[in-house]
């Protein structure tokens, strides 16, 4: 054999172990599942691609061409149509085996002067059909890509992809890709918690997660190539706002019910951010839940709180968002159960907000006074100054109920100026302390339950708790007196529920602070019905749990918590 022969041999060779495939042959490309993504391989007449159909129905005229020109390489397949009544014309890949209810990516680069539309059609082991629409790509003269991300159904072994035309004109396709999109690794029962797996769909997104927000703001979404740990963060900024939010949010994820779980994550943001839950139910339909708020962080700080996931739950995500002109990166998440260390006992606050007591007077006061149960009201003294019913509250008082604070006139704290906040602060305590002796007014409550580290900050000047309306229990190891967390009754509340977090209290020998605000016939949202509140202190009463007003609970927990 000849030099030029064995130089010939390996310059092959070298050809086959650069490119992965033998000319003349339909090959998938790595991760590809499509044989023939680029049409660059042609069957054994030379006329048409190998392993691609031509196909179409209805009223028209189509022609198919194997072009020898495209996107990348020297082929592409072209579909014409003319004399259009209905009906549709298209190219398809053979049909490839795929994995019931799994997850897969499609892209396709395509030229256009038609209406297009993309559909998946999947085949069963019975070789029945079904098919899914993916989406109706604009038409473009330069070349496209159309990406579309879809689950395939519970029952399908096979399928193909259909970019097909539906209108008079013509469509160019090439650089096909249809591969399985890896399921992200779960941690800390978070999918893809660190963010450094990316999405094969999109590479500006992290793997198994989303953005999104509501409301008129202007916000932008970043896929950051730094991070707490690894490579990789998202940021949240919105520029221009009127309401709503922004946020990065995981897939929704099973936990188990009735468990208390801890969430944390690493955070940086310029200004104050909001944390909350949304829970999907068993049964359909979502709640939401707020957990503390999370305050500006110039370097990496680690934010967490716990929570008690509801009896009916399926899912959950958690929304790290922003609410105003800033931006937020996050980083880390985590989503562990969580032990809460007991105290000595169980105890229940029953809390009353606003000016309730007006109609309470006559509703709670006296089935509290037969029960033996002693609550706190938090009051806002510009509803009582001039008001002729003074005398009701003083009966809470004299039955031994504790008297709080709730500001003068219930104001947005947070957004107010530091005199502006202390004036709430401190005019509303005078004024109680004038009906009630000095020193008696230990207990307050935000309204709105808005507060930040501005306002807590301010209320410790002033009293010795704050109450929050922020969803869970209190425990030995995550108690603190400026950040109370409470169970809020509202008028769709059932017993079941308050059942519930009476067990869980008792379970975890936690202080249950329910939060109430009216208590009459017609109520309203955070209102509730004299037979709803009768159910409720019955089932109180049954379960032994001993009631306590907010200041004398704290100053028989306050001490455990420092053992």
């Amino acid at each position: 054999m000849t030099k030029k022969f064995y130089l010939f041999i390996i310059l092959f060779f070298a050809t086959v172990c650069l490119s992965g495939s033998f000319p003349g042959l339909a090959q998938a490309a790595e991760a590809n599942l499509i044989a023939n993504p680029s049409f660059e391989q042609s069957d054994t007449t030379g006329k048409m691609p190998a392993d691609w159909q031509t196909g179409g129905y209805g009223n028209n005229a189509a022609v198919f061409s194997y072009l020898s020109s495209g996107r990348s390489g020297n082929k592409s397949a072209k579909v014409t149509v003319s004399k259009y009544i209905d009906g549709d014309a298209k190219w398809f890949f053979n049909p490839v085996a795929v994995k019931p209810a799994a997850s897969y990516n499609f892209v396709d680069y395509y030229q256009s002067t038609a209406s297009t539309d993309v559909v998946a059609r999947y085949s069963d082991n019975n070789g029945v059909f079904s098919y899914q629409y993916l989406g109706s790509p604009a038409k473009k003269r330069a070349w496209t890509k159309a990406s579309y991300s879809f689950k395939t159904p519970e029952n399908s072994v096979s399928l193909t992809v259909f970019h097909f035309v539906r209108s008079n004109g013509y469509l160019v396709t090439d650089d096909y890709s249809l591969s399985e999109i890896p399921k992200a690794i779960i941690t800390a029962n978070v999918p893809n918690n660190s963010l450094e797996q990316v999405s094969p769909a999109n590479a500006k997104l992290p793997l198994a997660w989303q953005s999104g927000g509501w409301g008129t703001n202007t916000a932008a979404f970043s896929y950051l190539k730094t991070g707490h740990t690894g490579s990789r963060s998202v940021k949240t900024t919105i520029s221009g706002y009127t309401d709503g939010d922004a946020k990065w949010y995981f897939e929704p994820q099973p936990l188990l019910a009735n468990q208390v779980y801890q969430f944390s994550d690493y955070y940086k943001s310029n200004i104050a951010t909001q944390v909350v839950l949304e829970i999907r139910k068993a049964g359909g339909g979502i709640i939401y839940q707020s957990l503390r708020n999370a305050d500006p962080a110039t370097s990496w700080t680690k934010y967490s709180d716990t929570f008690t996931t509801p009896v009916d739950i399926a899912s959950l995500t958690v929304f790290h968002l922003v609410a105003g002109v800033g931006w937020l990166i996050t980083d880390d998440y985590s989503l562990l159960p969580y032990q809460p260390q007991p105290f000595n006992r169980p105890l229940i606050s029953l809390t009353f907000d606003d000016n309730g007591w007006e109609d309470n007077y006559a509703t709670v006061l006296p089935l509290l006074n037969d029960n033996g149960f002693r609550s706190t009201l938090y009051c806002t003294t510009s509803d009582i100054e001039w008001s002729e019913n003074q005398y009701k509250l003083l009966a809470f008082a004299t039955a031994g109920h504790e008297i709080g604070s709730h500001t003068v006139t219930h104001p947005h704290l947070p957004l107010l100026s530091a005199a502006n906040l202390a004036t709430e602060l401190n005019d509303s305590k005078t004024f109680l302390e004038n009906m009630f002796g000095t020193g008696a007014i230990k207990s307050f409550a935000s309204p709105y339950g808005e507060y930040n580290s501005t306002v807590v900050s301010a209320v410790k000047n002033y009293y010795q708790s704050h109450r929050t309306v922020d969803a869970g229990y209190n425990t030995r190891n995550d108690l603190d007196p400026y950040a109370i967390k409470v169970q809020n009754i509202l008028s769709s509340t059932t017993i079941s529920e308050v059942n519930n977090w009476i067990n869980q209290a008792k379970k975890d020998g936690s202080w249950l602070v329910l939060v109430y605000h009216r208590v009459i016939e017609r109520p309203g949202l955070y209102d509730t019905t004299p037979a709803n509140f009768a159910a409720q202190i019955s089932s109180i009463k049954n379960s032994n749990i001993a009631v306590l007003p907010v200041s004398e609970a704290l100053a028989e927990l306050i001490p455990q918590k420092a053992l």
